[in-house]
């Protein structure tokens, strides 16, 4: 009987996500909430749970409190597979260093890699959208017996100076890897495209150990940056094609290669976009390889209506519109609303016939009565951080009750105390004014 191959995961969740300010202030980016209810890493955990990975140890720092409240609710060991379990490591608390990079992360644990003694180490990335078989590519890795593989797929040209971008030879070997290029090389025969790092890695153990030491010695951080580009033409490096093979089961609704990185507010909208309508691009919703993380399901509203396009776990008045919008948990929407393309965050009241178009709300928002925003972009880059392609976000809390509305409808107290008066909004409308924050 063939022995299985024995698989350590790490998952990188200590990033901060500058781009995605404002939704990073007060969370890490794998922290960010998506659709609603998941949060972004739940897609990697979720896809190394489902492909039978146990050993996984998630490295945090930035915020790690976001990181670790969601674990602790929705990843017990106890609602894993026997002998799995989820580590969360907090860099640079109790006398540990903090991590400089994600190789330095990984290099600071990597005791854990000698007391487990694995066949394979697999480094995933925390915060992108996409369903994959990890099994898949740990099959490429050690039939093909490469020191390092390198999940790839193409992404146009003209987006590529945000990725690693990798040449290969004509039997997939890593020839260049090159990160965040200025001027990205094309795939052959494909030049409108170049061939781009998705993030994940999977490495001989030994391999790995050495190239993390050689990289500490040199005072380099980071895997994309430095310690990749240091083992090709010395190691086998070779490139995994995500675009190959679907997760095994699943039927992969919609575009069965979907892959998003979501690092900026343009993209992570356009992410939960993809997730509404009656054929979405990306289905969340495959019972045969599921998106975990989750406490509840979710309530999909069906198409055509007020309600079209709307995915929400929170009763809607038919009073309102919505369309291509998503609604967190605790979410209101005030009679007469009209909201399109809008990211509705946890405890969140949108005021009696708001129109709101293009819009996310971060969490801990009330919303005036009669708010428009999302239909002049002079005046709403006035107010809020507002994206390259106009997506305006409203920072959490930034709307808050006063005291006096707050115990009229029946928001605790000690809910109201952080957020500071504003005479010129509270002239406007009695019950609602901007925070401090």
């Amino acid at each position: 009987m063939e022995k299985a191959t024995r698989v350590l995961a790490f998952v990188l969740a200590g990033g901060e996500g500058k781009r995605l300010a404002p939704l990073t202030r007060h969370v890490a980016k794998p922290a960010v909430p998506f659709n609603t209810h998941y949060r972004l890493i739940d897609f990697a955990l979720s896809n190394l749970c489902n492909s039978d990975v146990r050993a996984i140890h998630v490295l945090m720092q930035y915020q790690p409190h976001s990181v670790l409240q969601h674990l602790m609710a929705c990843w017990r060991t106890d609602q894993l597979a026997s002998g799995s379990y989820i580590n969360p490591i907090i860099g640079g608390i109790g006398g540990l260093a903090r991590y400089a990079g994600t190789a330095d992360a990984v290099f600071r644990n990597r005791e854990l890699i000698m007391d487990f003694m694995p066949d394979v180490v697999a480094v995933f990335s925390a915060d992108h959208v996409y369903r994959m078989d990890v099994r898949q590519m740990i099959e490429f890795h050690v039939s093909r017996k490469a020191d390092v593989s390198v999940a790839t797929l193409p992404v146009p040209l003209a987006d590529a100076r945000g990725f690693g971008v990798i040449e290969t030879d004509e039997n997939g070997r890593i020839r260049r890897f090159a990160e965040k290029p200025a001027k990205p090389a094309g795939m052959p025969g494909r030049p409108s495209h170049a061939l781009a790092s998705m993030g994940n890695y999977l490495f001989s153990p030994t391999v790995l150990l050495e190239a993390l030491d050689a990289t500490h010695a040199r005072g380099e951080t980071d895997f994309g940056g430095h310690l990749l580009p240091s083992l090709v033409g010395s190691r086998r490096l070779l490139a995994y094609d995500f675009t190959a093979a679907k997760p095994k089961g699943a039927t992969c609704d919609g575009d069965p290669h979907y892959w998003r990185d979501v690092g900026t507010v343009d993209a992570y909208f356009a992410a939960n976009m993809d997730t509404l309508g009656n054929s979405p691009r990306f289905q969340l919703t495959d019972h045969r390889w599921p998106i975990r993380g989750a406490l509840m399901s979710p309530v999909a509203a069906g198409a055509g209506g007020p309600l079209a396009n709307l995915r929400s776990l929170t009763p809607i008045s038919r009073s309102s519109q919505l369309e291509q919008t998503v609604l967190r948990q605790g979410a209101h929407i005030g009679e007469g609303a009209r909201l399109s393309r809008c990211i509705v965050g946890e405890n969140v009241r949108v005021g009696d016939r708001c129109r709101l178009r293009n819009v996310i709300i971060d969490q801990d928002n009330y919303l005036p009565e009669r708010l428009e925003a999302g239909f002049d972009s002079e005046l709403d880059r006035e107010r809020w951080p507002v994206s390259d392609t106009g997506i305006v976000v409203i920072p959490r809390g930034y709307f808050a009750p006063s005291p006096q509305a707050a115990r009229r409808r029946g928001v605790p107290a000690a809910e109201t105390l952080h957020f500071a008066r504003s005479p010129a909004w509270a002239a406007r409308d009695p019950d609602v004014h901007p925070s401090s924050v």
